[in-house]
């Protein structure tokens, strides 16, 4: 949908995918894209946060895994 324009579409369908999969970073990455093309800053925003957030806690739990 975001490739032809149609981000009230795109938005709505990764809407639902967040709702299925909240912690997938792809997911965030997307969100946030189309949260900025529709001009939405702080949805933007929050969703970036969200997306460093999980990179974060998976990175970390990567390196805990090692340790182990």
């Amino acid at each position: 949908y975001k490739e032809l324009g149609k981000l009230e579409e795109a938005l709505n369908s990764i809407l639902k995918s967040q709702k299925l999969s909240p912690d997938n970073p792809d997911i965030h990455m997307i969100l946030g894209t189309i949260y900025l093309d529709l001009g939405k800053l702080d949805q933007a925003l929050t969703s970036t946060v969200k997306l460093t957030h999980i990179y974060m806690l998976s990175k970390c739990h990567r390196r805990n895994t090692r340790q182990l």
